[in-house]
């Protein structure tokens, strides 16, 4: 079976899991979930742990936990959208990349009218015949 290194499947985490850890070890049980939000958590709960005698942890150790289950099923959900935004994303590159083509489709097309508008112009001078100018643009029509 092939790959698809391109856009590879989401990985998702667990929001009960990182509530059962953050609920069980506190701040470090939200690296689970978010290592910064676990760093500013640890923080929160030193500090304020140690002005109010370890009575504060009873509401931030809770408040810990709520907010890793919030991220992690944040997270969960911006991962189920991530397959349309990349599709999107993928598709306005092709769509760019077809117009960086556009010109170059029509090149023969254009080179060809130049040929007959030039030819045009030395008939209209009187450089060239009219049996010249039909033949000539006869050849071109052909080459085309």
């Amino acid at each position: 079976m092939l790959r698809n290194y391109y856009n590879p499947p989401p990985i998702t985490k667990s929001p009960s899991l990182a509530l059962l850890l953050a609920l069980t070890l506190g701040p470090i049980g939200m690296f689970y979930a978010t290592i910064t939000g676990a760093v500013i958590m640890l923080v929160v709960n030193i500090v304020f742990g140690i002005l109010t005698y370890g009575l504060a942890i009873i509401v931030l150790w809770p408040l810990g936990a709520r907010i890793a289950y919030m991220v992690v099923r944040n997270k969960n959900r911006l991962l189920e959208r991530r397959p349309s935004i990349f599709l999107e994303a993928r598709s306005n590159r092709m769509i760019s990349r077809l117009r960086l083509i556009e010109p170059f489709r029509n090149l023969k097309t254009d080179e060809t009218e130049s040929k007959l508008v030039r030819l045009k112009n030395l008939r209209d001078k009187d450089l060239i015949s009219e049996d010249d100018f039909n033949e000539k643009k006869k050849q071109i029509l052909e080459k085309f």
